[in-house]
């Protein structure tokens, strides 16, 4: 749990994924090239913390890193 006067960073890929018409784990994977765990976790809204995670996301999702992500 976040301490007080700290933000929790949350994930955007699942609405993300709506918008780009990806339903779901299996074909975020297809899409991205991610393992089916990876892709899966992410679907259920997990933060992406790799760099190439992050890259391959967005490549797939037609965003910017900054999209993954909010608070």
């Amino acid at each position: 749990m976040a301490k007080t006067g700290q933000m929790k960073l949350c994930s955007r890929v699942p609405a993300l994924m709506k918008v780009a018409g990806i339903r779901s784990a299996a074909e975020l994977k297809r899409r991205t090239g991610l393992g089916y765990a990876t892709a899966y976790r992410l679907t259920l809204g997990e933060v992406p913390s790799r760099a190439s995670t992050i890259a391959r996301l967005c490549d797939a999702l037609d965003c910017q890193p900054g999209d993954l992500f909010g608070t």
